[in-house]
């Protein structure tokens, strides 16, 4: 159902991102993140803090950041286009 879900915005990352391995959450992995890959955003779920079931390595009390279901838009870093993972938008920005 995710791979046909209506985005509701793209995003392009800004800065690299490895996150631990076997970091699955809620059912879909952490994307590692090159500079200027894309991303269509499918669900935003607010401030990672506000997750209590979230391993702490992804909580960064710096600033704002929203935890973003999103679909690759393109190749990546041991991903392929239409795969459903999860990033924090302190990695990326609106393209």
């Amino acid at each position: 159902m995710m791979h046909t879900a209506t985005a509701l915005y793209t995003i392009r990352v800004l800065r690299p991102y490895s996150p631990p391995p076997h970091s699955p959450y809620r059912g879909h992995s952490f994307f590692t993140l090159v500079d200027g890959d894309c991303f269509e955003v499918l669900e935003e779920y607010d401030h990672p803090s506000t997750h209590t079931d979230l391993p702490r390595c992804f909580v960064s009390k710096r600033g704002q950041d929203c935890l973003l279901k999103v679909r690759a838009r393109n190749r990546g870093a041991g991903y392929e286009p239409g795969d459903v993972g999860w990033v924090l938008a302190r990695f990326v920005s609106a393209d």
